[in-house]
């Protein structure tokens, strides 16, 4: 994988799988909103305690949002990585968080929605080249497999906020979906408008306000060369993005709605994650090198797309 640790990271993520299991069940409960049986009763039962707590309030009356936010039930990872794979779903960073815009296990199958309980409503051209960009998902990974970051929404929800009166700050920790490294977003909440001077980057442009208790964050501007999540989900320069900021005791719902008129047939409200509040000692681990030397030895192609490729040769 892209970092020299890969195989540290990979022997963490084996091992960390019968604790984080609980972490996927509850994850694919919040994400896909159907039922499992799996859950664990405890960290079902610690999700439901944090949300029925006072919801602290900032100075200004609004919700704070501020604090490290976790998959409920989630450990955290020293080196910032998870399980290789573009469509990796167990534990990523410590926690399960690719399973807020990644496949889940058994529905990743990038060249069809039907397996998807939340397809994204692309044209018939658009799922054309999704599917074209599916034969060979690791390779046509714009982030997973080389120093790019990921972009919004494919980064998902912040590891840590801090809010101010006027803004808030969104930290993001290390991850398969954010590379090269940590990085951060400052977002005003003060009525600015959209910078119509604004290069377009994988972060965009980000303006917030506030409805009700919910921080609603206006995204344009982003780079089309990005991808929307895990699993091939590219979008065209048209991608508009309004992420949802809900805090309620001590949980934190994220969901994000696009709208992309060039590729898909309407908006699309991508499935959400509910996070809890971690502790006094959880903070963003440090970053390792990220390095760009070892895509020419995976070997991901479907249906032997890859039969003729000079690349594999």
């Amino acid at each position: 994988m892209r970092y020299r640790l890969a195989l540290v990271t990979l022997e963490l993520a084996v091992f960390a799988i019968p604790l984080c299991c609980a972490a996927q069940e509850i994850s694919r409960k919040d994400v896909i909103g159907r039922s499992r049986t799996s859950v664990d009763p405890a960290v079902e039962a610690a999700a439901k305690a944090a949300a029925a707590k006072p919801t602290p309030k900032s100075q200004d009356g609004r919700p704070d949002l501020s604090g490290y936010w976790k998959i409920p039930g989630s450990l955290s990872n020293p080196f910032g990585g998870g399980t290789p794979g573009p469509q990796a779903a167990i534990v990523d960073g410590g926690k399960t968080r690719v399973a807020v815009f990644g496949a889940l296990p058994g529905e990743a199958v990038p060249s069809s929605s039907t397996s998807i309980s939340n397809p994204a409503p692309y044209t018939a051209e658009a799922a054309a080249k999704r599917a074209e960009l599916a034969k060979d998902p690791a390779h046509n990974d714009p982030s997973r497999y080389n120093c790019h970051r990921g972009g919004i929404p494919r980064i998902g929800p912040p590891n840590q906020i801090v809010q101010t009166p006027n803004a808030v700050v969104l930290l993001y920790e290390q991850t398969f979906a954010n590379n090269p490294g940590s990085t951060f977003r400052l977002v005003t909440t003060t009525n600015r408008r959209h910078n119509e001077n604004a290069d377009v980057s994988d972060m965009g442009d980000s303006v917030g306000h506030w409805e009700g208790d919910t921080l609603v964050i206006d995204v344009i501007d982003l780079d089309p060369s990005t991808w929307l999540r895990d699993g091939v989900y590219p979008h065209s320069d048209a991608l508009h993005v309004i992420e949802r900021l809900t805090r309620k005791g001590d949980t934190l719902q994220y969901t994000v709605v696009v709208d992309d008129p060039k590729m898909m047939t309407k908006p699309w409200t991508m499935n959400s994650l509910t996070l809890i509040l971690g502790g006094p000692h959880d903070q963003i681990p440090p970053d390792v090198p990220c390095t760009e030397d070892d895509i020419q030895h995976i070997d991901h192609c479907a249906n032997n797309a890859c039969d003729g490729n000079p690349r594999y040769k």
